[in-house]
């Protein structure tokens, strides 16, 4: 036998007889060319996501001209791109074009089936849902966020606020309590709270959330608001809860920083409650000044003038605010007075229809505001501060809010109802039974419109 035919036969032999190392060179073969394809593979993934990490660099940079133009190059090539869509959307919201950012990512929600993972973008979409005071709808994603991020000031100051804006106050209380426990944000929300405390009435608990700012902070600086402003509510409420000596402290402290025509006209009532005449005359006269039809100010003015026998000063002074739409029955009621004094039976009688008139309209909005105040129901505290809006005339404004309603409960009588009239500028319904809930059974709540999914990170 050669050489050539034994050296054959001994590497089959050995191929033969060690199959284990056949099949491993076999693996490293095989590893090799998978290793080359994933690199080739990511090599290209990588090239081709360039653009969208040139779009994520200029959004660090918060130079969102530059990005948005970036996006709307990369959109020209792959108009369906999710992620890019996402990122245009960051951009809309913090050029502040807000509307288009909301269409966009309603549209990025319906083209994915439900909306992305993606926090940054959801928190883009809730500051343009709260610009265009789309309440409901910022509330229902900022709620999902902070299922995911709960001690998030960012997110729990704005939740809070929007749901102050439809009344919700049992929500509201406990998003702001929350924000209480971050370092940090105790008396940020301490003013929140107490404000809170205000809308429902709870004078004495106003109070004492404002006393922990004033504790510590008695000159109120650094806060959300001026400190001229945090005086004038902090002194408002001295005044309504009857301590108008301390009232008048916190009054003259903001009046002198931020002169306005509230302030003086409650600077004024306290210092009339205290016995200072002729210090609140010129209270009332000084918000005149700055706001020539406050009615506190005209009110207390024309009653200072019966007391003197001046009934045609009283008519006077009530002149400005004859033709109102915010027209009280307490004004009416001091135009009556003075027309009788003046022995115009006529005007008299007008005046006294008008009182009427006038003081049934405050009870039925009296009523909406008890039921706001107690109520601990999200869906019936937006639909009251419809109804309340829709009271006052605040037709679009009532409108924004029941347009989401109607998109979260369509088949809810009291909503369509409400809308309807709403529409038409006309008589609002019937307070209907407030003790149901919409489309579900107690306890629970419609899920609202494109929900998004809950994030975990953002991308």
């Amino acid at each position: 036998m050669s050489n050539a035919s034994t050296t054959s036969a001994a590497r089959g032999r050995r191929a033969v007889s060690n199959p284990a190392g056949n099949a491993v060179r076999l693996l490293l073969v095989l590893a090799t060319v998978g290793a080359g394809t994933i690199a080739v593979i990511g090599g290209v993934s990588w090239w081709q996501d360039r653009p969208l990490r040139s779009i994520r660099a200029a959004i660090d940079d918060q130079d969102f001209t530059v990005a948005s133009n970036l996006a709307d190059s990369f959109l020209a090539r792959y108009p369906y791109d999710t992620r890019a869509l996402l990122l245009k959307g960051r951009c809309l919201s913090e050029l502040g074009q807000h509307a288009s950012a909301d269409h966009l990512f309603q549209r990025i929600a319906r083209q994915s089936n439900g909306f992305p993972d993606d926090s940054d973008a959801l928190r883009a979409w809730s500051v343009s849902l709260l610009n265009l005071e789309q309440w409901t709808r910022a509330i229902a994603i900022m709620e999902t966020l902070t299922e995911s991020f709960p001690d998030d000031a960012e997110l729990l100051y704005p939740l809070t606020v929007a749901r102050i804006r439809l009344s919700q106050y049992e929500p509201a209380l406990e998003s702001a309590e929350r924000l209480a426990k971050i370092p940090g944000h105790e008396q940020e929300a301490a003013v929140i709270i107490g404000t809170i405390h205000h809308d429902r009435g709870n004078g004495r608990s106003a109070l004492d959330a404002w006393n922990t700012v004033l504790a510590s902070n008695p000159d109120a600086a650094n806060l959300q608001i001026s400190p001229e402003e945090f005086f004038a509510m902090v002194g408002e409420e001295l005044l309504d809860s009857g301590f108008p000596d301390r009232a008048v402290e916190y009054l003259e402290r903001s009046s002198a920083r931020l002169p306005t025509g509230r302030t003086f006209a409650l600077l004024g009532s306290a210092r009339s409650q205290i016995g200072q005449q002729q210090a609140a005359v010129s209270a009332w006269t000084e918000s005149i000044r700055h706001e020539p039809a406050n009615p506190t100010a005209r009110e207390e003015l024309a009653n200072f003038a019966l007391q003197n026998g001046n009934a045609q000063e009283a008519v006077d002074m009530m002149k400005p605010l004859m033709n109102s739409s915010d027209l009280s029955s307490s004004s009416a009621y001091v135009l009556q007075r003075a027309f009788t004094q003046l022995n115009d039976a006529d005007q008299a009688q007008r005046w006294r229809l008008m009182t009427d008139q006038l003081r049934e309209q405050e009870k039925q909005r009296g009523r909406v505001s008890e039921l706001l105040r107690t109520s601990r129901d999200p869906f019936l505290s937006t639909y009251l501060r419809a109804y309340q809006l829709a009271q006052q005339e605040k037709w679009n404004d009532a409108d924004r809010i029941l347009q989401d309603l109607l998109i979260q409960h369509p088949e809810d009588a009291r909503v369509q109802a409400l809308a309807a009239a709403v529409r038409k500028r006309g008589d609002l319904p019937e307070l209907a039974d407030q003790s149901t809930r919409p489309d579900s059974a107690p306890g629970q709540t419609s899920p609202p419109h494109d929900s998004p999914p809950k994030p975990t990170s953002s991308q």
